[in-house]
Formats: structure tokens, C-alpha cells, sequence
């Protein structure tokens, strides 16, 4: 397993500048492996989104780590852990604002290229459908 961080490097440290995760000198149990991130990276597809799941697994390593004395009332969970908790909601609060929604058949060119894909579901609806093309106009309804 490795541990690099490089200014403006890339993804990876992009993800590991957002947590806070730069120190290559922190102890190897209390920080993320560059493996770690890159699988973090996979899984969620974007950088808020890698790094906020990334404050989560530190948060959980920092949350095994008890604070205090002995005896179990007085060891508490320490406050790195809440921090990267709030960080992770923080992360995925901005990655959800970063969202942009989109909408087809917006040009004739799209329309007509998806009407022509032979793989497209048919729609259920269509302008139309209900004409009945058999009945009379003397008819009733």
C-alpha cells in the first residue's frame, strides 16, 4: 500500500486535499492508502463524492481510536471522527448542488437520431394514439 499526495496532482489528491488527508507523516492506521482512494474514486465516480465517502472510512478509523481515561464512561469518540463526519455531509450537500439536469428532443438533430435508434424502447404514448381513424364523424360517441 502507498501513501502520496502532490499539490494539484490529480484526482487522487484532489480527493485527499478535500478531507484533509495530506500528511504523509500521520500514523498508516489514521490516514487512507492511495489504493483506497482510487477504489473510492471507482465506486462513486466523482471527486465530492469519492471524497465524501473517503471522510467516512477515516472518520470510522478515527472513531476506533477512543479518547480518556480507563473505564467505560469516560472514553468518548474523538472529535476528528465528528469532524470528518461533518465533512462528508458537507462534501455530498455540494455534490448533489453540482448536479445539472438535462432534457432530450430539445433539437430536431437529437430527436431524429433517437427516433432512428433501432435499440430505443418504443414510447408508450404518442400523438394520436386514441384518433379513431374507422369511425364516422355521424357517429356517436
Amino acid at each position: 500500500m502507498t501513501f502520496s499526495y502532490t499539490a494539484g496532482g490529480g484526482t487522487k489528491d484532489d480527493v485527499r486535499l478535500l478531507i484533509g488527508d495530506v500528511d504523509a507523516n500521520a500514523s498508516e492506521e489514521l490516514r487512507l492508502e492511495d489504493e483506497d482512494i482510487d477504489r473510492l474514486i471507482v465506486l462513486e465516480g466523482g471527486i465530492r463524492r469519492s471524497a465524501a465517502s473517503a471522510a467516512d472510512v477515516l472518520s470510522a478509523k478515527f472513531a476506533r481510536k477512543a479518547e480518556g481515561s480507563a473505564g467505560p464512561d469516560r472514553i468518548t469518540v474523538t472529535s476528528r471522527a465528528a469532524e470528518l463526519r461533518a465533512t462528508a455531509t458537507r462534501l455530498r450537500s455540494g455534490a448533489a448542488g453540482l448536479a445539472i439536469p438535462t432534457a432530450g428532443g430539445l433539437s430536431k438533430t437529437s430527436k431524429q437520431t433517437a427516433e432512428q435508434n433501432t435499440d430505443r424502447v418504443s414510447p408508450a404514448f404518442k400523438t394520436g394514439m386514441l384518433d379513431n381513424s374507422d369511425a364516422s364523424p355521424t357517429e356517436p360517441r
